[in-house]
């Protein structure tokens, strides 16, 4: 789960759960391959952990919410 203004370690999965408002438990997954191609520059590796985890501190901005809507299985 990937969620907005919350610095995480998300582990590499099949999918990315994107929570944009957690009140109403509004999120979406797309496939992880899919959604490193839009937001890949946000996450980075922590080559500490095992299993290997990518470091998030910034969530997707709105341009990149639509791209990945679009690719939401």
């Amino acid at each position: 789960m990937w969620s907005r203004g919350i610095d995480s370690l998300i582990p590499v999965t099949e999918q990315i759960a994107f929570m944009l408002d957690p009140e109403k438990s509004e999120f979406f997954r797309v496939q992880w391959d899919a959604a490193v191609s839009v937001v890949g520059k946000l996450m980075e590796a922590d080559p500490q952990l095992i299993p290997k985890r990518m470091r998030v501190r910034e969530f997707p901005n709105e341009e990149q919410i639509a791209q990945l809507r679009k690719l939401a299985k």
